[in-house]
């Protein structure tokens, strides 16, 4: 899920308002949630800083808004090449 402005296919409402029920869906089961941004990475930001106002992005444009575990081990960094090392691909 995210926002992509790249495309025109579905407008950008649409996409926002779905976006935020995927967050919410989220939160209200604990998962992770996995987004796409494609020229649109202000409104992303926006849309985190609103949603989890206690959070911020890391150095390397991670967000990460709870403790992550992959693969029975929290990641070192943060990064996203950490994050995606530390997961199991079946």
């Amino acid at each position: 899920t995210g926002l992509d402005r790249y495309w025109d296919d579905a407008p950008f409402d649409v996409q926002s308002a779905l976006f935020l029920k995927h967050l919410e869906l989220g939160r209200r089961t604990g998962l992770p949630v996995l987004i796409h941004s494609r020229d649109a990475n202000d409104d992303l930001d926006a849309v985190l800083r609103d949603f989890y106002p206690d959070a911020a992005p890391t150095p390397s444009g991670v967000w990460r808004v709870a403790p992550v575990r992959l693969n029975g081990r929290k990641p070192t960094d943060g990064t996203a090449r950490d994050i995606a090392s530390s997961a199991i691909v079946a």
